[in-house]
C-alpha cells in the first residue's frame, strides 16, 4: 500500500469515527487532540490550558463555526473525538478540527 493510500484511509478512518460524509466542499484536518475547548452555537473556542480557556488569554483561540451551506450540521461526535467545521479567520482557511471529547469544557 503506498502512501497516499495510507492517508485516504485514516482520513476515511476519521470521518467514519464522527460519522461524516464529505459532499462539494473539502477541507484539511487539524489535529486540536490536546486542546481544551468548547462549542457555542456558532463560535468555537480552545486553548493549551483550562486557565487559558477561562481567561481568553495566551494561547486561546477562536472563530466562528463554518456554517458550509453543502453540509446540515457543523459539529460532529464521535465516541472519542468531535470534529468541527471551524472557520480560523485567517487567510481564508476553513478546518475540519478534531477535538478529544474528554477535553471538551462548558462554555
Amino acid at each position: 500500500m503506498n502512501i497516499i493510500e495510507l492517508y485516504q484511509q485514516a482520513k476515511q478512518a476519521l470521518y467514519d469515527h464522527v460519522g461524516f460524509i464529505e459532499d462539494w466542499t473539502t477541507y484539511p484536518i487539524a489535529n486540536y487532540a490536546d486542546s481544551v475547548w468548547y462549542v457555542t452555537d456558532d463560535e468555537l473556542v480552545f486553548a493549551d490550558t483550562h486557565e487559558e480557556l477561562l481567561s481568553e488569554q495566551g494561547n486561546c483561540y477562536s472563530g466562528p463555526i463554518n456554517k458550509d451551506r453543502f453540509y446540515s450540521k457543523w459539529v460532529y461526535e464521535g465516541s472519542e473525538f468531535t470534529m468541527v467545521m471551524w472557520d480560523s479567520q485567517t487567510d481564508g482557511m476553513d478546518y475540519l478540527a478534531f477535538f478529544r471529547n474528554d477535553l471538551r469544557r462548558k462554555p
